[in-house]
């Protein structure tokens, strides 16, 4: 997750978004992606 803080979560989700529609296999649907990309918030945040 350090890359893709380093990076931002919108630019994560936005490629997540192009690889979906290039196969079956990648998900669009990842509802806290979507929500660290609209809200500019670091994964080093979420707690678990």
């Amino acid at each position: 997750m350090f890359y893709a803080d380093t990076i931002g979560a919108k630019a994560v989700y936005e490629r997540i978004q192009q690889f979906a529609k290039t196969g079956p296999y990648a998900r669009q649907d990842v509802p806290l992606l979507k929500k660290r990309a609209e809200t500019g918030g670091a994964f080093k945040d979420v707690g678990g």
